[in-house]
C-alpha cells in the first residue's frame, strides 16, 4: 500500500496542494453572462460557482448571538443553550415552544453513525427558530425566524449550525467542536463544498411529511422512551406539529436566496433608476406587510420588466425537501433516500407571472420582523389620526339581539354605498368591551375576521339610543386593518336605537402617504444610496434609515456591524492545520485528491476523512476504506434505477470542480480511481467482483476498524 503513495514526493507536492492546483478555472463558455444571454435558468445556489467558506462580508447570526471579542461563549448543556436562544424570541402560540426541537436517532446527517450502535440512547436533536424576536424597548431584536438551525449530537460533541448572514445575503455553515462538559468549544466555518453536496439550495433542508425519522413517529418515540433519559428537555411523545413547523421554516428559508437574487439584479445596478426601482419595491413590501397580506395584488412594478429581460427562462426554485424515511423500515440509507441525490427544481418563477411577482414583493416583507411592522403601523396611525384627511362610508343595518350581552349587525343598504358588513359587539355590565367583524366589504375590497377593541361609548344598552366606536385590527397580527392602498381604517362606529334605525360608519385615514414620501425621499439621499443599492437587502441598514426619515425613535439594530467580535476560522485551517496532512499524493491516482479531498481530507471524522493524516495514516485509511470506495465509484456505471447507493464523488461536488457529471462515468479520471481502489483490494486478496456481490452494507466499515488516533 505504501508503494501507491510514493510518487508525489518526487513531484514535491502535498496532497492539499495537488487538490488545490488540479482544479481548473471556470471555462469561459460557462460564464454567468453567457448563460444569461442564452436564456438559461440559473439556479440560486449554482454548483458551477461555489462560494468561499468564509464570507467576504458580515457574520452569521450564530456569531452575533455567541461570539465575543476574543472567543465564543456557548453555554452547556444543550438545554441551557436552548434557553439562551429562547429568551430572545416571542412566543407564537399557546402550547408551542418558541424554538422547535425534534429528536432523530437514525437520520441522514453527517453524524448519522456517530452514536452507533446506541442510536436511541444518543439521538441527534434538531432545533429551528420560527418565531419573531421578543419585543424590547429601544432594541430591534435579532431576526432569527427561519434563519437559525442547530443539529446537536451528544456522542460526537458537535453542533452543526446553519444561520443567516444578513450582510452577505447567504446562509453560513458552521461547526461547534468539542461541545462537551468541561471542554472549551471551538467554532469554525465549514466547507461549503462539502455542505452544499446535500444542502443544494445553499440553506437548511428537512424531510417531507410524515417526518418518520423524528420522535413524531410513535414507534421512534416508544424506543426513545425505553432509554429513560432526559433528552435535553425535548418532549419525546409529540405529534407532527413541531416537525411540521420546522418543515415550514425550511421551506421559507429556501426562498431567501431567491428574493436576494431578485433584489440585487432585477432592478439593475447602482443607478438612480435602479434605486427608484428598489424604493418602489420596498414600498410595495411594506404595504403588503402592514396590511397583513391584504394588499397582495400589485400593478406591474419596474422590477418585473427587468426580471423578464434578465431571466427569460425564469429562476429555478431549489428543493429543500428530502424524501420521508422510516428508519425502522429502512435502516440503511439507500440511494433514493440519500440527501446527496440531485434534486430537481420545485418550480420556475417568471417575471411575467403575476403570482410570482406578488411572491417577490411578499418575500422582501419577510426580511422584516413583526415588531418592525408593528412600530411603523402604530406611528403611521397615530400621525394620520391627527393630521390626515378621512374618507367616510355609511350603511343602514338590521340589528339582532342574541342575548342581553350581544348585538349582531347586518349592514348592506343602500346598494352602491361602498359599505356592507356583518358584525357582533359584546358587553359586560355597564360597558361595551369588544366587537368582531365577520365580513366587511369596503370600497370594493373584502375583509374577514376583524377585531374591534378599545372602543368608546356603549355604556348603557338600555338607553333609547346608543353609539359605539372602535378601531379595527387584523385578528392574526394585531395591526390596524388596512386597505390595499395601505391606508388604515380609523374606526368603525355603530349607532342604534331600540326600536328604530341603526347605522354603521367606517372612516379611512390617509396615513400611508407619509411612508411613501419617506421612502421616495430616502431613495435620493446619501442614506438611501446604501439601502437601495445592489447589495443584499439588509434589515439593519434599511430600517434605521426609514425610521429616521419618518421621525420615529431610534433603535439599537442587529445584525450587520461585526466589529468587536472574535475572528472567523475556516474548518480546513482548524485542528492542526496543514501539518496534519500527508506530504505525499497517490501515485498514478492524482484524481483521488482532486475529486475526494474537498470532503475527505478534513480533520472531521464524518464523512470518513481517509485522506487526512500522515503518509502512514492515509495508507491505513485507504486500506480500511477501499471496499466502500470502489463500490461507490462503481455506482456511476450503474443505471440510475439500479444504484443501491449514491455514487461518489456526488454530482454536486463534480460541478464544484468544473467537471461535467454527464462525462464522468466514461472519464479517464473515474477509470483511474477505480483502478487505484482495485489495486488496494488486490493487496488484500480481494476482488472487485466479490466486493460488488457482497452488497454495500456487508462491506468493512470505512475507518471503523481504526482507533481514532490513527485516523
Amino acid at each position: 500500500m505504501i508503494a501507491l503513495l510514493a510518487s508525489s514526493a518526487a513531484l514535491g507536492q502535498t496532497p492539499h496542494a495537488a487538490a488545490q492546483t488540479a482544479v481548473p478555472s471556470a471555462p469561459a463558455e460557462r460564464s454567468e453572462s453567457s448563460r444569461h444571454e442564452a436564456g438559461v435558468a440559473i439556479p440560486v445556489a449554482d454548483p458551477d460557482w461555489p462560494e468561499p467558506d468564509l464570507p467576504s462580508s458580515g457574520r452569521s447570526l450564530f456569531d452575533f448571538l455567541f461570539a465575543q471579542e476574543t472567543a465564543y461563549r456557548i453555554t452547556f448543556p444543550f438545554s441551557a443553550l436552548v434557553d439562551d436562544i429562547e429568551t430572545t424570541l416571542a412566543r407564537n402560540g399557546p402550547g408551542m415552544p418558541a424554538l422547535k426541537l425534534v429528536l432523530i436517532p437514525s437520520g441522514r446527517s453527517l453524524q448519522r453513525d456517530a452514536a452507533a450502535p446506541e442510536f436511541f440512547k444518543y439521538p441527534r436533536v434538531v432545533a429551528a427558530v420560527d418565531s419573531d424576536p421578543a419585543w424590547a424597548d429601544g432594541r430591534s431584536g435579532m431576526l432569527l425566524k427561519d434563519r437559525l438551525y442547530l443539529g446537536y449530537h451528544e456522542k460526537a460533541g458537535v453542533i452543526e449550525v446553519i444561520s443567516y448572514n444578513e450582510a452577505a445575503g447567504r446562509f453560513e455553515f458552521q461547526i461547534v467542536k468539542d461541545y462537551r462538559e468541561g471542554a472549551a468549544p471551538r467554532v469554525v466555518y465549514a466547507s461549503r463544498t462539502l455542505c452544499l453536496s446535500c444542502h443544494q439550495n445553499g440553506g437548511p433542508i428537512f424531510a417531507r411529511a410524515l417526518w418518520s425519522e423524528t420522535n413524531a413517529n410513535p414507534a421512534i418515540a416508544a424506543r426513545l422512551e425505553k432509554e429513560r433519559r432526559d433528552f435535553y428537555g425535548v418532549t419525546i411523545e409529540r405529534g407532527v406539529d413541531v416537525p411540521n413547523a420546522i418543515d415550514d421554516a425550511t421551506d421559507r428559508a429556501n426562498l431567501l436566496a431567491v428574493y436576494q437574487q431578485l433584489w440585487r439584479a432585477a432592478c439593475g445596478s447602482n443607478t438612480d433608476a435602479a434605486r427608484a426601482c428598489r424604493a418602489e419595491w420596498f414600498a410595495l413590501a411594506l404595504r403588503y406587510a402592514l396590511s397583513g397580506g391584504h394588499a397582495r395584488r400589485v400593478d406591474e412594478p419596474v422590477f418585473a420588466k427587468i426580471w423578464r429581460e434578465k431571466w427569460p427562462a425564469g429562476i429555478p426554485i431549489p428543493d429543500p425537501d428530502l424524501p420521508n424515511r422510516d428508519p425502522l423500515i429502512h435502516p440503511h440509507i439507500s440511494a433514493r433516500f440519500e440527501p446527496l441525490n440531485p434534486r430537481p427544481p420545485l418550480a420556475t418563477w417568471r417575471g411575467d407571472r403575476p403570482a410570482n411577482v406578488e411572491q417577490a414583493v411578499a418575500g422582501i416583507a419577510g426580511f422584516l420582523a413583526s415588531s418592525d411592522i408593528a412600530r411603523i403601523d402604530a406611528h403611521l396611525f397615530a400621525t394620520g389620526s391627527k393630521f390626515s384627511a378621512r374618507r367616510k362610508y355609511q350603511s343602514r343595518c338590521r340589528v339582532t339581539r342574541g342575548t342581553r350581552h350581544r348585538i349582531a349587525f347586518d349592514c348592506r343598504e343602500p346598494a352602491g354605498a361602498g359599505l356592507a358588513l356583518s358584525a357582533r359587539i359584546y358587553a359586560e355590565p355597564g360597558k361595551t368591551v369588544r366587537g368582531v367583524v365577520d365580513r366587511l366589504a369596503l370600497a370594493g375590497e373584502e375583509f374577514v375576521d376583524l377585531d374591534l377593541r378599545g372602543g368608546e361609548g356603549g355604556e348603557d344598552w338600555g338607553a333609547s339610543a346608543q353609539r359605539w366606536l372602535a378601531p379595527a385590527y387584523q385578528s392574526n397580527s394585531r395591526l390596524h386593518a388596512r386597505l390595499a392602498d395601505g391606508n388604515a381604517i380609523a374606526a368603525i362606529a355603530f349607532d342604534w336605537a331600540d326600536p328604530g334605525s341603526a347605522f354603521a360608519t367606517v372612516e379611512v385615514l390617509g396615513d400611508f402617504a407619509p411612508l411613501r414620501a419617506a421612502i421616495s425621499s430616502l431613495s435620493t439621499t446619501a442614506n438611501g444610496t446604501d439601502v437601495f443599492s445592489d447589495q443584499p437587502f439588509r434589515r439593519a441598514v434599511a430600517m434605521p434609515a426609514l425610521f429616521r426619515e419618518l421621525g420615529m425613535p431610534a433603535l439599537d439594530w442587529c445584525c450587520v456591524n461585526d466589529t468587536g467580535i472574535a475572528d472567523m476560522v475556516a474548518a480546513r485551517r482548524d485542528g492542526g492545520g496543514q501539518s496534519k496532512v500527508a506530504k505525499i499524493a497517490i501515485g498514478g491516482a492524482d484524481p483521488l485528491f482532486r475529486f475526494c479531498a474537498p470532503c475527505h481530507q478534513t480533520p472531521e471524522p464524518f464523512p470518513p476523512n481517509f485522506l487526512y493524516g500522515s503518509a502512514e495514516q492515509v495508507a491505513a485509511n485507504l486500506d480500511s476504506c477501499a471496499q466502500r470506495i470502489f463500490y461507490r465509484l462503481h455506482m456511476w456505471q450503474m443505471p440510475l434505477e439500479a444504484r443501491a447507493k449514491t455514487p461518489m464523488p456526488p454530482e454536486q461536488a463534480l460541478h464544484a470542480l468544473n467537471f461535467d457529471p454527464g462525462d464522468w462515468k466514461n472519464s479517464a479520471e473515474l477509470h483511474g480511481l477505480k483502478n487505484a481502489a482495485a489495486e488496494i483490494l488486490k493487496s488484500r486478496s480481494e476482488t472487485p467482483e466479490r466486493v460488488l456481490a457482497s452488497g454495500y452494507e456487508n462491506l468493512s466499515p470505512c475507518l471503523g476498524d481504526l482507533p481514532a488516533g490513527a485516523r
